[in-house]
């Protein structure tokens, strides 16, 4: 088990009696040796792990890890001549994994293959801490149903950016001390999997198994997550700190840093080259919003609020973001013409971040009675801030020769992030799947916990509903289990891919021509593509039939534009379409 050690006035580090600490810094124990083989078999082993160097990379065969690396290995660690890690199908991590990875100053990247056994650990103290060059880390094939220790797990790694452990099983941990505190590079945080009401009843000295596990500040120390600006948090997902007092500065998640006359630019992995403005100290709940921007959620107007609320378990998964500034996606339409300007096909039309890329190569139409001529714009390039238009123009009275893009199962996902979905009537289309996207239960569907399908896996059953009341989850990715079978990556678990238990929750054709309220609630006009209460224009009671002329896309969610230039929702909850 993990050992307080006091780092300055009022304020401690969490880890194993093995480490010490530096300044700020914690390193693991190392017996230098004099340089051993730097590359192919290394002639000795890790426990019964066999060894291969080439390049920098160290690569870990199949067999079990002991929790004492050999003599040669610390070595090469500590010349810094091993700069990435990838550990093989097959090995099998030690029941005590304190340190097994900690104090790799000189790695950038730690991988792991699907099929590596940590079903037997039980102590994960400490286990990357310090790695100050790991930049990302995917933990998506770790077991950790058995562990009962996540001290220290991840600290002091100052340039680690991309961490994945949303299907972590923290159910039997009891101390998570320390856990994320000095990642401060980490930009989003997925905890939706974890329940750690165990590790906040473990009070030891008036400090629950949660305190310092968002990080904390004062006197010289300061292992703030000041990059976080995106923690997604399941029902059970607890987290609480000890009150902050002059020696204390920070226990926790801090304010945002932007101000509304000093704004301050952050930017999303999921969104290449677009840039948001953090504009000032708050956290919010995402509420509508999919992916992380403009919110419009709960807003936690203080520091107490956001300790309170992190405090208390929810009724659902949340998501809270950074406040900011409103951030429109912006168009670019598809049109159709031909030599004297006259439209031939209805307008296509996407939209996307400022910044971000696109690409309309495989846009252009097959069109009876026409041959395809010219472009006029650029077909590849990223959108602006104003909406732009790519025009294809057509010569009357010849047959075109363009090959449309092949459709694709809707069962069978494939991210794409760049490339718009095509919409116009009539056209067969390519369904690239934008992730995340929203997902509706058609029938009653299980949550599970691996991709594995299992009875004994089962977390939770929803039931067949009403249209209007039917589960949705959010999809963060697609991923083939053993057998191949796709399954859907959701909050806290797995859910199935088929589609006939399973449905896009929004519309996404552009061949409806006539729209139906459905949901008792009934559903609002908006005067912008930003369904905002702000934007709101008209009420539809249920039963409610309107004309639609076009489509837009954000993403996977789409905006109907009726007759009158309003926009309307495609959520199924709200509405249902028709051809005529």
């Amino acid at each position: 088990m993990g050992v307080t050690i006091t780092m300055g006035a009022g304020l401690t580090a969490f880890a194993d009696s093995n480490s010490t600490v530096v300044g700020s810094s914690i390193k693991q124990d190392q017996t230098i040796s004099p340089s051993s083989k730097v590359d192919g078999d290394l002639g000795y082993q890790w426990g019964n792990c066999s060894l291969n160097l080439n390049n920098g990379l160290l690569t870990i065969k199949a067999g079990q890890l002991t929790g004492t690396q050999p003599d040669g290995l610390k070595t090469l660690f500590s010349e810094g001549k091993i700069t990435a890690i990838h550990v093989e199908k097959g090995v099998k991590l030690p029941e005590d994994s304190t340190n097994l990875f900690a104090g790799m100053t000189s790695v950038t990247a730690i991988t792991f293959e699907k099929g590596i056994d940590t079903s037997n650990v039980t102590n994960m103290t400490a286990m990357f801490m310090n790695d100050t060059a790991l930049t990302s880390l995917n933990l998506s094939s770790f077991n950790t149903k058995n562990v009962t220790d996540m001290t220290s797990m991840f600290m002091g790694d100052a340039a680690l950016k991309s961490l994945n452990v949303s299907s972590f099983d923290t159910e039997n941990v009891v101390s998570m001390k320390g856990m994320f505190a000095g990642a401060t590079q980490l930009e989003s945080l997925d905890l939706s999997s974890f329940d750690t009401r165990n590790a906040v009843k473990n009070i030891d000295n008036n400090e629950s198994g949660t305190t310092y596990m968002l990080g904390m500040a004062g006197g010289e120390i300061d292992f703030l997550l000041k990059n976080l600006w995106k923690i997604t948090l399941g029902p059970d997902t607890v987290i609480t700190d000890p009150s902050e007092n002059e020696n204390l500065k920070v226990a926790g998640l801090p304010d945002a840093p932007g101000t509304a006359a000093n704004p301050v630019s952050f930017t999303d992995s999921n969104f290449p080259g677009a840039i948001f403005q953090n504009n000032g100290s708050n956290w919010v709940e995402t509420g509508t919003s999919v992916d992380g921007h403009n919110p419009t959620g709960t807003v936690l107007k203080s520091r107490q609020a956001l300790k309170d609320y992190l405090a208390k378990p929810r009724s659902k998964t949340e998501t809270l973001v950074w406040q900011q500034v409103p951030a429109p996606k912006q168009t670019i339409t598809l049109a159709y013409i031909d030599q004297s300007g006259n439209q031939i096909a209805n307008p296509q039309i996407f939209s996307g971040y400022p910044g971000t890329s696109y690409n309309v190569s495989n846009y252009q139409l097959v069109i009876n009675g026409y041959a395809f001529n010219r472009v006029v714009g650029s077909l590849t390039g990223t959108y602006s801030k104003v909406p732009m238009t790519i025009t294809f123009e057509y010569v009357n009275n010849q047959i075109g020769s363009t090959i449309p893009a092949t459709p694709l199962t809707p069962a069978m996902p494939v991210p794409d992030t760049s490339t718009p979905t095509p919409t116009t009537p009539g056209q067969p289309v390519e369904v690239k799947y934008a992730f995340p996207f929203k997902v509706y239960a058609k029938t009653t569907v299980y949550k599970y916990r691996t991709v594995n399908f299992k009875k004994s896996q089962r977390i939770r059953k929803y039931v067949k509903q009403p249209r209007y009341k039917v589960s949705v989850f959010t999809v963060n990715k697609a991923i083939k289990n053993a057998q191949g079978r796709w399954r859907y990556k959701v909050a806290g678990g797995y859910i199935t891919t088929n589609e006939k238990n399973i449905g896009l929750l929004y519309w996404q054709s552009g061949k409806y021509r006539k729209l139906t309220v459905i949901n008792p609630k009934g559903v609002y006009e908006s005067q912008s593509r930003l369904l905002a209460k702000h934007n709101r224009v008209q009420h539809l009671k249920r039963g409610t039939s309107v004309r639609v002329k076009a489509v837009v896309h954000d993403g996977m969610a789409t905006r109907y534009v009726l007759n009158n230039g309003h926009y309307i929702t495609g959520n199924k909850k709200f509405v249902s379409l028709k051809t005529s």
